[in-house]
């Protein structure tokens, strides 16, 4: 997801198929500076068997770093094809998220046929809020100007 970019719909094809007892995830990057909340929208169809899918959503600051659950994982016993969506209304500071589908059946396939993922941004620290916490000496920083506190900022934004 680009900075700022809030909605995402990514893209599948017949190859995105969830088989026997198989861990399938799709990492989506989100954008930043902002607390943020999450709603789902996936389309699962039953292929074959009797698909037995636990879905999660998990985050997590750094890829190399711990996946933590969002919410409340969601199973379902595909007897037919399903729409899911979820929505997580806990406002949390994560840079990934990770929507995992796990089988938990010996026979059977299911296809993704869509995703579809938001996020809702919260408050965005101003850089009034930057600077006045500076200006308190809230921030270890060595005292410099505004100008140059500005230049420090656009150079760490990322």
């Amino acid at each position: 997801m680009e900075l700022k970019r809030t909605f995402r719909e990514i893209r599948l094809d017949e190859s995105d198929v969830i088989k026997n007892n198989e861990l399938y995830w799709v990492l989506i990057k989100a954008p930043k500076n902002h607390k943020q909340t999450q709603d789902m929208l996936i389309k699962l169809e039953k292929l074959s068997g009797n698909p037995n899918i636990r879905l999660s959503l998990k985050g997590s600051v750094f890829l190399e770093s711990k996946w933590h659950l969002i919410g409340k994982p969601i199973i379902w016993h595909g007897s037919s094809d399903t729409t899911i969506v979820y929505s997580n209304n806990i406002m949390n500071y994560y840079r990934y998220y990770r929507i995992e589908f796990v089988s938990n059946s010996d026979i059977q396939e299911t296809l993704i046929s869509e995703i579809k993922f938001k996020v809702w941004l919260g408050e965005e620290v101003s850089i009034y809020e930057l600077y006045t916490m500076y200006k308190r000496s809230i921030f270890p920083w060595t005292r410099i100007e505004f100008d140059e506190f500005m230049e420090w900022l656009e150079t760490h934004e990322n």
